[in-house]
């Protein structure tokens, strides 16, 4: 089955521009047509799909990372896997559909919420986690997991890397994982992660840089007494994480090793986060990993996801999973005569989110009316 591109290319670009494919009438905008079917083993494809803009990463796994530092190189991959093989490799096409609609009313509420918490109301955080998530407002939705994110990357952690299968979020920053000891934590596929273990590990200073790029979405506090900081993040289905702001090396496929690295260490963390070891938060906040590489990679990322199933070997010890690619650098651009781009928006109220500017719709190739730019327009005060 062939990967499911991502309707955007998410490049942080001084005019924070998102890439599209250019249609061959000059046009200053382009419609596209998706079929929706959520019953679907690939709920949404574009209808002129022929092929992934971008390949799997061709026998490249986390096994094969090793300690050669490329900081000199221009492209990062990272492979990516659905987390519903985990998940819920047996549920039927209308559990999984009532599974993902959940979800979306979850991140709505939480969304919601978040706009309409005052951003001092979220920096109370202290040692003791279960006081801390008073300085937090988030639904609880009792039963049900949201998780956080669709997809798996594979990423090393530390020096040795630690394997590690990150979510994938692009509405969070904080990029984060389970440490030892743990006081609570959920199970996770594979090892927890030691910083103890790691050569590459250091812990962030109360005041330093890091420290204060915590905001409402992963609130920071001090640890007075060892001088170092502390993040907590909560998420819309109540899940949270808590515990100690580092520094550590990245490691992606093929060698690519990314240093100093701000990251969560995790000694408390609540929820269902579907077996994955953490998340990684592909947010425009300034911790999440497109903003902390900006600087190496050129200020641009993009990926391409796998079919929804083709990841469902992966409970098959004998199979290979498919999989695909998130690409940072001068790669995540497709080699292109031409490209067009459309603006994207910020929202100075929710700047993690990406968002860009619709001017209608249309069904059948008809334009609906009543709906022009003007009521689809961003309005951050509401």
């Amino acid at each position: 089955m062939a990967p499911i591109c991502s309707l955007l290319f998410l490049l942080l670009l001084p005019r924070s521009t998102a890439a599209l494919s250019k249609s061959k009438p000059p046009a200053r905008y382009r419609y596209h047509t998706l079929h929706a079917s959520p019953l679907s083993p690939d709920p949404i494809a574009r209808a002129d799909a022929a092929r992934p803009l971008f390949a799997a990463a061709a026998g490249a796994s986390i096994s094969e990372l090793d300690a050669h530092d490329i900081s000199n190189g221009s492209t990062v991959h990272l492979l990516l896997a659905h987390h519903e093989a985990f998940a819920a490799p047996n549920a039927t096409a209308a559990q999984l559909l009532a599974h993902r609609l959940t979800r979306d009313a979850a991140r709505a509420e939480a969304i919601s919420v978040s706009m309409s918490v005052p951003a001092a109301a979220a920096r109370n955080v202290t040692r003791g986690a279960a006081s801390a998530r008073g300085g937090f407002a988030a639904p609880v939705v009792s039963g049900l997991a949201q998780g956080s994110g669709e997809y798996f990357a594979s990423v090393g952690v530390g020096t040795p890397p630690t394997p590690a299968l990150l979510v994938m979020d692009t509405g969070s920053d904080v990029v984060w994982l389970q440490c030892a000891p743990c006081r609570r934590c959920y199970a996770q596929s594979g090892r927890v992660f030691d910083p103890r273990r790691s050569r590459s590990y250091a812990a962030v200073r109360c005041g330093a840089a890091p420290c204060r790029g915590l905001d409402a979405g992963g609130a920071g506090g001090c640890d007075r007494r060892r001088g170092t900081c502390l993040y907590q993040v909560a998420y819309g289905d109540g899940s949270v994480t808590a515990g100690d702001l580092a520094t550590e090396t990245l490691s992606f496929a093929r060698g690519a090793r990314v240093p100093r690295v701000a990251v969560g260490c995790g000694h408390d963390n609540e929820g269902l986060f579907v077996a994955a070891a953490g998340l990684l938060g592909l947010g425009r906040g300034r911790l999440s990993l497109p903003t902390q590489t900006a600087r190496r990679y050129g200020r641009r990322f993009s990926y391409c996801l796998v079919g929804r199933t083709s990841s469902s070997s992966l409970n098959r010890p004998s199979a290979t999973p498919r999989s695909s690619t998130l690409t940072f650098g001068a790669g995540a651009v497709p080699g292109r005569a031409s490209l067009s781009f459309t603006p994207m928006v910020s929202n100075p109220r929710m700047a993690t989110f990406y968002y860009v500017r619709v001017m209608g719709f249309s069904v059948g190739g008809a334009r609906v009316g009543g709906v022009g730019e003007r009521s689809l327009r961003l309005d951050p005060s509401v």
